[in-house]
């Protein structure tokens, strides 16, 4: 190597030492760019990734709001429905309820009309048991018989056939007369009074 080459090289070594830390920035910002072209190609995946999950979602949450529309409308639909068999049904009710009302009250003037009639009648009315009691008797069956009120008759009298017969056996026939008949007519007995008088 001759003085020239020499002065040349000299010449040339800062010129070198600035090629290679230019050579090592560029060999270490290429190495930082493949670096962050891989931190964005696997953030683009990921996101990529999350963005197919977020449009699956979606697309669920759409179809589960299209159910949940479908089954709101049929229950709507059923509620609907309901609602008018009950308005129907309660309109039925408030009918049978005033036509038992007034069942009730044509029910109560019957028995009053009823009632008048048992306790105004001249001839003597009783009701009675299978088991010869009476249940019920009109004013006019205890004044016929001695005595003072139906209530006294109803718990003095306990067996019609032994206690107010005379003859037990005119009880027997009437009640095979009543076996056989709804009604009744001339069908006579002899009674005991309170005072054992005989009617």
């Amino acid at each position: 190597m001759d003085g020239s080459d020499m002065k040349d090289s000299e010449e040339n070594q800062p010129q070198q030492g600035l090629v290679r830390t230019l050579q090592e920035r560029i060999e270490d910002l290429t190495i930082r760019l493949r670096h962050c072209e891989n931190e964005y190609s696997l953030a683009k995946e990921e996101y990529e990734l999350a963005n197919l999950k977020y449009l699956d979602l979606l697309a669920e949450m759409q179809q589960k709001n299209r159910e949940l529309e479908v089954l709101k409308n049929r229950l709507e639909h059923k509620i609907a429905e309901r609602t008018t068999k009950l308005e129907q049904a309660n309109i039925a009710l408030k009918e049978e309820v005033a036509k038992h009302q007034k069942v009730m009250e044509e029910l109560k003037s019957s028995e009053e009309k009823y009632h008048n009639i048992f306790d105004n009648a001249v001839e003597g009315i009783f009701q009675s048991s299978v088991h010869n009691r009476f249940i019920s008797v009109n004013p006019a069956l205890a004044r016929i018989h001695g005595y003072d009120s139906p209530e006294e008759l109803i718990e003095t009298i306990t067996d019609i056939r032994n206690q107010l017969y005379v003859d037990p056996k005119r009880h027997d026939e009437l009640i095979e007369l009543l076996s056989k008949n709804s009604v009744i007519h001339n069908f006579e007995a002899q009674f005991y009074r309170k005072d054992k008088s005989i009617n």
